[in-house]
């Protein structure tokens, strides 16, 4: 601490002499008052750009350097088998089942407990987060390499656009009952909510289910 104050105090000396050297530089060069004055309020136009420029990309560094162990720590492809579900649940419909409205399911849907707290189940910046025509409140995860994960069913949002999420940080929570997201189909179970989550690369639904835990693949709590 002592030694920091030194420091502070030779480099507040140092900035003091090279302002009173510049200073007299510009009175032996001004040849009236007018140019003195003139010189000494540019040189302090100019050493105060400096000082906001200087805080300016301090500050961005500590921008890049935050955003920087906020990164990924592996690759999303390399993640396989790593991820744990956002929610403990019964998983009641897996990619390519019938969805119930003619088709086959984009995504995986699990019956959660009521008020459960859903989270990130990778590392990656929320794109979106709000609610979206029929899929209710979502939350849209990239965690890079051209992938998106999608989580549908929420009652509320808590993970705010642009925010940078490492796994298992809370990005909502589920409400008191089955949602009324019509991409789920006939899916109901007893009454509980349900989340839907679906796994996309660039623009095409994937099956999730090699990214998740053996632990997690059954997705009973």
């Amino acid at each position: 601490m002592i030694a920091q104050k030194k420091e502070l105090v030779a480099r507040g000396n140092a900035d003091l002499e090279s302002e009173r050297k510049r200073a007299e530089r510009l009175a032996a060069n001004a040849s009236n008052l007018r140019q003195l004055l003139a010189g000494l309020a540019a040189a302090r136009e100019k050493a105060e750009a400096e000082t906001r420029k200087k805080a300016a990309d301090a500050a961005a560094a500590a921008r890049r350097l935050e955003e920087e162990k906020r990164l990924p720590k592996i690759a999303f492809a390399q993640a396989k088998g790593q991820l744990n579900l956002p929610a403990k649940g019964q998983i009641l419909r897996r990619f390519g089942d019938p969805d119930g409205l003619g088709g086959k399911s984009q995504g995986l849907v699990i019956s959660t407990r009521k008020g459960a707290q859903v989270t990130a189940p990778a590392d990656g910046q929320v794109e979106f987060a709000g609610a979206f025509r029929s899929y209710g409140k979502v939350v849209i995860l990239n965690p890079g390499s051209g992938y998106r994960i999608l989580l549908a069913g929420l009652e509320e949002v808590t993970a705010a656009t642009g925010e940078r999420l490492r796994a298992g940080e809370p990005v909502g929570l589920m409400g008191d009952g089955p949602s009324s997201v019509t991409l789920l189909g006939d899916v109901v179970q007893n009454g509980e909510p349900v989340l839907y989550i679906e796994f996309r690369n660039s623009t095409e639904a994937i099956d999730s289910g090699p990214w998740w835990t053996a632990a997690n693949k059954e997705a009973r709590g």
